[in-house]
Protein backbone atom coordinates (compact mmCIF):
# COMPACT_ATOMS: atom_id res chain seq x y z
CA UNK A 1 0.00 0.00 0.00
CA UNK A 2 1.62 3.45 -1.03
CA UNK A 3 0.75 6.75 0.85
CA UNK A 4 -0.35 9.96 -0.93
CA UNK A 5 1.68 12.81 0.69
CA UNK A 6 -0.05 15.19 2.93
CA UNK A 7 -1.47 17.58 0.43
CA UNK A 8 -3.72 20.23 2.39
CA UNK A 9 -3.30 21.83 5.44
CA UNK A 10 -6.66 23.65 5.61
CA UNK A 11 -7.93 26.37 7.93
CA UNK A 12 -11.77 26.41 9.18
CA UNK A 13 -13.05 29.89 9.38
CA UNK A 14 -16.36 30.91 8.70
CA UNK A 15 -18.67 29.37 5.94
CA UNK A 16 -15.31 27.83 3.80
CA UNK A 17 -15.10 27.76 0.04
CA UNK A 18 -19.14 29.23 -0.01
CA UNK A 19 -18.32 30.64 -3.50
CA UNK A 20 -17.20 26.95 -5.13
CA UNK A 21 -19.31 25.72 -7.65
CA UNK A 22 -20.26 22.58 -5.69
CA UNK A 23 -23.65 22.51 -3.65
CA UNK A 24 -23.46 22.12 0.08
CA UNK A 25 -24.06 18.48 1.08
CA UNK A 26 -25.57 18.85 4.11
CA UNK A 27 -27.28 22.66 5.70
CA UNK A 28 -27.07 21.20 9.77
CA UNK A 29 -23.12 21.29 8.87
CA UNK A 30 -21.56 24.55 9.00
CA UNK A 31 -18.26 24.88 7.71
CA UNK A 32 -16.46 22.53 5.04
CA UNK A 33 -12.84 22.62 3.39
CA UNK A 34 -12.01 21.56 0.56
CA UNK A 35 -9.48 18.50 0.10
CA UNK A 36 -7.54 17.82 -2.82
CA UNK A 37 -4.72 15.47 -4.11
CA UNK A 38 -2.85 15.13 -7.00
CA UNK A 39 -2.52 12.16 -8.94
CA UNK A 40 -0.03 10.05 -7.02
CA UNK A 41 1.12 6.10 -6.83
CA UNK A 42 -0.56 5.64 -3.65
CA UNK A 43 -4.09 4.73 -3.19
CA UNK A 44 -4.28 6.13 0.79
CA UNK A 45 -4.31 9.96 1.34
CA UNK A 46 -3.78 11.77 4.82
CA UNK A 47 -5.26 15.17 5.17
CA UNK A 48 -4.50 17.51 8.34
CA UNK A 49 -7.10 20.10 8.49
CA UNK A 50 -7.23 23.19 11.46
CA UNK A 51 -10.59 22.95 12.60
CA UNK A 52 -10.26 25.89 15.88
CA UNK A 53 -13.09 24.41 17.78
CA UNK A 54 -15.33 24.38 15.15
CA UNK A 55 -16.40 20.45 15.21
CA UNK A 56 -17.25 17.88 18.10
CA UNK A 57 -14.70 17.23 20.85
CA UNK A 58 -15.08 13.28 20.07
CA UNK A 59 -14.91 13.78 15.96
CA UNK A 60 -18.43 12.59 15.51
CA UNK A 61 -19.59 15.30 13.40
CA UNK A 62 -17.10 14.90 10.89
CA UNK A 63 -17.83 13.87 7.38
CA UNK A 64 -15.73 13.31 4.39
CA UNK A 65 -17.61 13.39 0.61
CA UNK A 66 -16.74 13.61 -2.76
CA UNK A 67 -17.82 15.88 -5.62
CA UNK A 68 -21.05 13.29 -6.50
CA UNK A 69 -22.00 13.41 -2.78
CA UNK A 70 -21.21 10.37 -1.74
CA UNK A 71 -19.84 9.72 2.18
CA UNK A 72 -16.55 8.07 1.77
CA UNK A 73 -15.06 6.35 4.76
CA UNK A 74 -12.16 7.76 6.45
CA UNK A 75 -9.72 7.11 9.93
CA UNK A 76 -9.68 9.66 12.27
CA UNK A 77 -5.42 9.27 13.01
CA UNK A 78 -5.60 11.97 15.49
CA UNK A 79 -8.23 14.35 16.70
CA UNK A 80 -7.88 17.69 18.47
CA UNK A 81 -10.85 19.43 18.20
CA UNK A 82 -9.31 22.77 19.26
CA UNK A 83 -6.63 22.74 16.87
CA UNK A 84 -5.84 19.82 14.18
CA UNK A 85 -7.46 16.77 12.99
CA UNK A 86 -5.73 14.17 10.57
CA UNK A 87 -7.66 11.56 8.41
CA UNK A 88 -7.12 8.92 6.03
CA UNK A 89 -9.05 7.32 3.40
CA UNK A 90 -8.68 5.43 0.53
CA UNK A 91 -7.37 7.87 -2.88
CA UNK A 92 -8.17 7.32 -6.28
CA UNK A 93 -5.19 5.62 -7.60
CA UNK A 94 -3.84 7.32 -10.43
CA UNK A 95 -6.40 9.96 -10.35
CA UNK A 96 -6.41 13.88 -8.95
CA UNK A 97 -9.35 13.31 -5.94
CA UNK A 98 -11.41 16.39 -4.44
CA UNK A 99 -13.56 15.89 -1.25
CA UNK A 100 -15.11 17.67 1.04
CA UNK A 101 -14.47 17.42 4.93
CA UNK A 102 -17.78 18.94 6.48
CA UNK A 103 -17.97 19.89 10.56
CA UNK A 104 -20.00 22.09 12.68
CA UNK A 105 -23.03 19.42 13.49
CA UNK A 106 -23.60 19.56 17.28
CA UNK A 107 -26.52 16.82 16.70
CA UNK A 108 -24.62 14.43 13.91
CA UNK A 109 -26.72 11.24 12.69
Amino acid sequence: MWMVAAWVWGMASGVCCAADDVPWWDASRAYRVKVSCETGEGDVAWVTVALNGRCEADARDLRLVDGDGKARPFVVLHHDAMNRTTLSFKADEGKATTTWLYFGNARPG
